[in-house]
């Protein structure tokens, strides 16, 4: 009988040291998981934020909020006690002439509060029931907006938690993210990707393809360096899409092209050294919203 008793205090106090482990393992992996969570912005500054253990990202997980302006782009969910809607974009600025225009009227909120977050300027704001809104002003005219959401309403004691505090504390800016230079197979054109433009597959004859999902989900430019036909062909060519539009000249950055701006696609073509010329297709973006990449390319 006391030898019965012994095997089930040790089986007892096995399987107690065993859940431990386990749960000090569920919850390390958790950590690691989640932890320090890193993000690069539509104008290609990275930045990185922390939370507790217990919360978990969910990357694809919408939610309503946000600042409502130009390219804004969201980056999922964080999730515990309350959750965290993650996003960042460009400001109108024919509407605000800088991020602190735009918090400006939330000065009368329930909560309002201008510091210093990640040494950048923060705008902290929190209206009714409304989610509780930290917006980085990291460069203007970029910012980013976390959106603090609280099931239970009391967004005064969010603000004033310790949670709160030490999530704010734990942001950290880094330079922006460099970028190669991409140079054609034929090496007479040469393009920098820049803000959220990245380098995808080739939509044809082997061109540099560049996308942005900031802008929208089929945007694109295409930098086609074949080396097959002239300015001028090039131009008949694509004219007989778009008869009705005709070819004027723009020059961009260092570079002076012949425009065909059709509005959802448009079409630049310039000669190279070689003679012949090389086209750049612009899908499903203005040519504002392309120019900074399109003032990166090099023509020899």
């Amino acid at each position: 009988m006391k030898k019965k008793i012994i095997t089930i205090l040790l089986t007892a106090v096995l399987t107690l040291t065993l859940s431990a482990a386990a749960m000090a393992a569920q919850a390390e992996e958790t950590q690691e998981q989640t932890g320090e969570l890193s993000f690069t912005t539509i104008a290609g500054t990275q930045w990185s934020i922390s939370c507790p253990p217990e919360f978990s990202y969910d990357e694809k997980e919408s939610y309503q909020g946000g600042m409502g302006q130009k390219n804004e782009k969201k980056h999922g969910v964080l999730s515990g006690d309350f959750k965290i809607g993650i996003c960042d974009g460009e400001l109108y600025t024919n509407v605000y002439e800088d991020v602190a225009a735009l918090n400006a009227q939330f000065k009368k909120a329930s909560i309002y509060e201008e510091r210093t977050v990640g040494g950048v300027n923060a705008y902290i704001s929190q209206n009714k029931d409304a989610s509780m809104k930290v917006v980085l002003a990291y460069q203007e005219p970029y910012y980013i907006c976390l959106n603090f959401f609280s099931e239970t309403g009391d967004y005064q004691a969010l603000y004033e938690s310790e949670a709160f505090q030490k999530i704010l504390d734990s942001i950290t800016f880094g330079g922006a993210e460099e970028k190669a230079a991409l140079t054609s197979d034929q090496g007479y054109l040469t393009v920098t990707p820049v803000g959220a433009w990245y380098q995808g597959e080739s939509k044809y004859n082997q061109a540099i393809t560049l996308y942005n999902d900031s802008i929208g989900p089929v945007t694109w430019a295409v930098f086609d360096d074949s080396q097959l036909s002239t300015v001028e062909k090039l131009k008949e060519y694509t004219l007989t899409g778009y008869s009705s539009y005709s070819f004027e000249e723009k020059t961009i950055g260092n570079n002076t092209f012949e425009l065909l701006d059709a509005g959802s696609v448009s079409y630049l073509v310039a000669p190279t050294s070689s003679g012949k010329g090389l086209k750049i297709e612009l899908r499903n973006c203005t040519l504002e919203q392309a120019e900074e990449l399109l003032e990166t390319v090099e023509i020899k």
